[in-house]
């Protein structure tokens, strides 16, 4: 009983404690105000307009001062002027899902020669240019589709950042200068070139697909998973010293990979085009395979070039050919059931180690004169030995 009371007085302490210290919950006079902060508060953001954007002589509207603007619905063009002209660093433009729309004489959609702009989220359809920012170091680009454009679609420069854009018919897709980033962007239909790129820069799973190029890489840059698909000439071409990882090339009309100078393959695929690859002067395919291609799955045209631990398979032509050049280095690779032969060096002093070769229509292996080459082991057997590590496989 006494526990009982002693209980009874402890849940009456606490019911009065919570009384005495309950907020009013009578409303305040007056009427009921917000509380939280507006979106402009958060993010001022200015509509493009003509009274807070007016334009000049140049552009249809014109943002003169840094921060953030936005569209409200799709905006036409007008002959002899760009749409919207950038006049000042700094400024971030949301097209807000809208389209920019040209007309016959538009100049630009969006035309920036100042630094650290963005532009994201909408259209830009039918001008010279779709964006041209190649005047703007340091530009970002997001989530845009532009098509149509007489010139480039995109323009970009020093350490432009492209994500998510989309590109479709123009001259050329992407045109880039140095150090750019690019990507998931894609481009069809560019009647030049689908990507245009100077030194430095990086492309990650990017797409070109129906240019005369697809990708033109002019500088040393990277590219990491991109494919050029049903290209008019050459899937990939890099000038020099570019690096290619995991990149595929398919349905090309002349050349899967073509690299000029010290450019390196790995794990590329390349099927059904014309050449796998094109190799011309120190360049190196590591881990590739070439299968498919009408003519030969690597071809050489020039010196000290390597393949190593590739596969060539069911190639038109030979497997690889070193048709001119000195120094070359075959090593470690497959060459099965090409049209010709498996290997075809038609010119001297040039190597080739540890290869396997089988069922080439007119024979695995042909060497040209004063060539260097590992002891041909054909049809070895089972459980055979051999007393060369170097050796060259027939079988």
């Amino acid at each position: 009983m006494r526990s009982h009371l002693v209980l009874l007085a402890c849940v009456a302490l606490l019911v009065a404690g919570a009384i005495v210290t309950a907020g009013n919950l009578n409303p305040p006079a007056g009427p009921v105000t917000p509380t939280m902060k507006s979106l402009d508060e958060i993010e001022p953001r200015t509509a493009i307009s003509a009274t807070n954007t007016p334009g000049d002589a140049g552009a249809l509207f014109r943002i003169t001062q840094p921060g953030s603007y936005y569209l409200t619905g799709n905006l036409t063009g007008v002959t002899g002027k760009h749409c919207i002209e950038f006049g000042t660093d700094g400024i971030t433009l949301d097209l807000n899902g809208f389209a920019l729309i040209g007309v016959t004489g538009s100049l630009s959609g969006v035309y920036i020669n100042s630094d650290r702009a963005t532009v994201r989220n909408g259209t830009i359809h039918n001008f010279k240019v779709g964006i041209d920012a190649y005047e703007a170091a340091g530009a970002r680009f997001q989530n845009l589709t532009v098509t149509s454009s007489d010139n480039q679609n995109f323009r970009a420069s020093i350490g432009a950042i492209l994500e998510n854009c989309f590109s479709e018919y123009g001259t050329i897709g992407f045109d880039v200068f140095q150090t750019a980033t690019l990507t998931n962007c894609t481009s069809r239909y560019a009647s030049s070139y689908g990507f245009e790129v100077e030194g430095g820069c990086a492309l990650t799973n990017c797409t070109a697909v129906t240019a005369q190029i697809g990708f033109y890489v002019r500088g040393p840059s990277v590219l990491t998973n991109c494919t050029a698909q049903n290209n008019f000439v050459d899937g990939f071409r890099a000038d020099e010293s570019s690096i290619f990882t995991d990149c595929t090339a398919f349905d090309n009309d002349s050349v899967g990979f073509s690299g000029i100078a010290r450019c390196r393959f790995t794990r590329c695929n390349s099927r059904n085009n014309q050449y796998g690859f094109f190799l011309t002067e120190a360049n190196s395919v590591i881990e590739c395979t070439a299968s498919a291609n009408s003519s030969n799955g690597v071809r050489i045209g020039g010196n000290a070039n390597s393949v190593e631990r590739s596969t060539c398979h069911e190639n038109g032509a030979a497997g690889i050919n070193i048709a001119t050049g000195v120094a070359n280095s075959i090593d470690s690779n497959l060459l099965t059931y090409n049209g010709t032969s498996g290997l075809f060096i038609t010119t001297g002093d040039n190597i080739s180690t540890r290869n396997r070769a089988r069922g080439n229509a007119n024979g695995n292996y042909t060497f040209g004169g004063n060539n260097e080459y590992a002891v041909i082991l054909t049809n070895p057997g089972a459980g055979f030995t051999s007393s060369s590590a170097w050796a060259n496989f027939s079988y």
